[in-house]
């Protein structure tokens, strides 16, 4: 008995009649175009990394990014709006981590390396990406005032300038806390030292 070959062609026929398929110019059906069952399979299932969006790979993306973990993608080859979908998330991801680079670095070279000019930058942002980068700037330029004005005053006692005092207002806001007590406290002694020159 003859057994089939794996690779003989399957033929698939119509199942509407002659009628469903093309006919040659002499007027006789059209042979039905043959398919092998390998390529008949992978017709019906589409490519590898294109299924589309898979609930649990966004899941456990989210969930890293709840942890605080801005180094997780979503897979680049997702089409239409699963793709859409992907280039957006890590598009989040990505200035998440830049973000947090640079908080890193203006708390390194400000803090510690006492570069008080320093600022933040995360490039092009808008919305509240700017407003955030625009807080942590205004609250290093608010923190670097009271020492930059300390600094002036005691140059200038330094240097025998006893007329020098320290503000007690920042453009038109006065100070408060601790930038007003220690402001004052400087101005004491500066009053206190002129009183002994004179």
């Amino acid at each position: 008995m003859k057994t089939k070959n794996r690779d003989q062609k399957a033929v698939i026929k119509p199942t509407n009649g002659t009628n469903s398929f093309d006919h040659n110019a002499n007027g006789s059906p059209a042979a039905a175009p043959a398919i092998t069952a390998v390529e008949a399979r992978a017709a019906a299932s589409p490519p590898k990394g294109l299924e589309g969006l898979d609930k649990g790979k966004l899941l456990e993306a989210l969930m890293a990014l709840e942890d605080g973990d801005f180094t997780v993608r979503l897979p680049r080859e997702w089409e239409g709006i699963d793709g859409k979908i992907a280039e957006t998330f890590n598009k989040v991801m990505k200035l998440n981590q830049r973000m947090a680079t640079e908080l890193e670095r203006i708390s390194k070279v400000v803090g510690k390396e006492g570069k008080i000019s320093q600022r933040a930058n995360v490039g092009e942002v808008s919305g509240s990406w700017a407003a955030s980068v625009n807080s942590v700037n205004a609250l290093v330029s608010d923190l670097v005032h009271p020492t930059s004005e300390t600094a002036r005053v005691i140059g200038a006692v330094a240097k025998g300038d006893l007329s020098q005092t320290m503000a007690l207002e920042v453009e038109g806001r006065p100070l408060k806390g601790e930038f007003l007590r220690t402001a004052k406290t400087v101005n004491t002694m500066v009053e206190q030292l002129g009183s002994f020159a004179s």
